[in-house]
């Protein structure tokens, strides 16, 4: 196979907008040339008329099992999902059996993750040592072995550790992620508390266990100006405690799963374990204000939160099943039919979330498509029909919500480190 590419006729989908019907010639990893008309002859032409080519998207919210949950996904399972979904690089939660909490923890993953043949995998590394959120880990060994964030991908309950990380991760220039979730409050339950819940009998999780953690991480961020980054954004209130923050100075950057964009707990009515998440689905109005946080950047990105299960962990009654839904795959076309292409969301809007933001978030360069710089690319036919069926996937994981949804939009692959994945380059031409 050729190891430059002739990208015909597609748009190019730069931070000003639209270059419509133009060519791409890529190969070493750079951009060759751009413009119309072009030849040559060594390159593998690839016919994309009406195709967008988007910088290359960023997930900041993976679970990809490696070490130790194999069962789940591994890492290049994980990472091949990832380019097959449209994303270059995903960041890999620490949540992995040990933690990735040492040194030498984020030496494996990015040693392993420069073997795969799928997207690149940036490294959150754990906040404390074990996750146990009692003892601050060595971050400043971790950042200098290649980790780019923080977090313990679970709530902290002690606000002295997450005041001391704020302080101490500012100064070895890591974000530090937070869960909005206090543990306590949302202790049993399985649902959004609301009438959804209530009527289903379903234990509930209140909104206001998201917005009390929240709150505290946001004032604790503000004393120490500390670089703070939260997931598992999910409520009304917690955008508008965002909104105020980012308003005051606070250096606060936010993120929401792609799932809570579109569904709402009336996805819950028969009882399907896929749509059991944490954070839960919640009401329509919250949806709503979640859609306005990504229009209005009060919400910086949009995640996969991508939480492979097992079989025996989902097909048990609701109030037993794992908390989690898999997504690589399926965040692009999901978006597009639900949002872009309905006039919610704009492509500038969705960009700026899945890929512009998220690199400004962990201080990585912003690719461009100017003619000798790296290529960092995504491909997307915004034309294809297609259906979500997780049978499919590059992942191990099947545990999806959306399986059978009829989706506009097709993910065509990724180019990033010189390498070549996707359809565009593995199906039948």
């Amino acid at each position: 196979m050729s190891s430059r590419f002739l990208i015909r006729g597609a748009v190019l989908w730069s931070e000003a907008g639209p270059v419509h019907d133009q060519d791409l010639l890529i190969g070493e990893g750079h951009i060759l040339r751009v413009g119309r008309g072009l030849r040559d002859t060594a390159a593998r032409v690839i016919r994309a008329d009406g195709w967008l080519v988007l910088p290359g998207l960023i997930d900041l919210h993976a679970h990809l099992g490696e070490p130790g949950r194999e069962d789940r996904e591994t890492l290049e399972s994980g990472l091949r999902a990832a380019a097959w979904g449209g994303f270059t690089a995903v960041l890999a939660m620490p949540d992995t059996d040990p933690p990735i909490d040492r040194e030498s923890d984020v030496q494996y993953l990015r040693a392993r993750s420069e073997r795969s043949q799928g997207a690149r995998a940036l490294v959150c590394c754990a906040l404390t040592k074990g996750r146990q959120g009692e003892e601050l880990a060595e971050l400043a060994a971790m950042r200098a072995a290649g980790a780019v964030a923080a977090g313990d991908a679970k709530p902290v309950g002690d606000a002295r550790i997450v005041r001391r990380a704020l302080e101490y991760a500012g100064m070895v220039q890591l974000p530090v992620l937070t869960d909005a979730r206090d543990a306590n409050l949302a202790k049993g339950g399985v649902a959004h508390e609301g009438e959804v819940g209530a009527w289903l009998g379903l234990a509930g999780v209140p909104a206001a266990a998201e917005w009390v953690a929240l709150a505290r991480d946001l004032l604790l961020a503000e004393s120490t100006m500390g670089r703070l980054h939260v997931q598992g954004v999910s409520t009304r209130r917690s955008v508008e405690l965002i909104r105020d923050a980012k308003a005051h100075g606070v250096r606060v950057t936010a993120e929401c799963g792609f799932h809570h964009l579109f569904l709402t707990d009336e996805a819950l009515s028969g009882y399907e374990t896929s749509t059991k998440l944490m954070p839960p689905l919640r009401s329509s109005d919250d949806v709503r204000a979640l859609v306005e946080g990504v229009r209005e950047g009060i919400i910086d990105c949009v995640v996969s939160d991508h939480t492979p299960l097992t079989r025996e962990e989902k097909d048990v009654e609701f109030d037993y099943a794992e908390f989690g839904a898999a997504g690589l795959e399926a965040v692009l076309p999901a978006l597009h039919t639900h949002l872009i292409h309905t006039g919610e969301l704009s492509w500038n809007e969705i960009v700026a979330a899945l890929s512009r933001r998220p690199r400004s978030v962990l201080g990585l360069p912003q690719p461009t498509f100017d003619e000798g710089d790296p290529c960092e690319i995504t491909l997307f036919n915004p034309e294809a029909r297609d259906t979500i069926a997780p049978e499919r996937w590059q992942s191990s994981a099947r545990n999806t919500p959306l399986a059978g949804d009829t989706v506009v939009g097709r993910v065509e692959g990724v180019y990033v480190d010189g390498r070549a994945c996707g359809r565009w380059v593995e199906e039948d031409e």
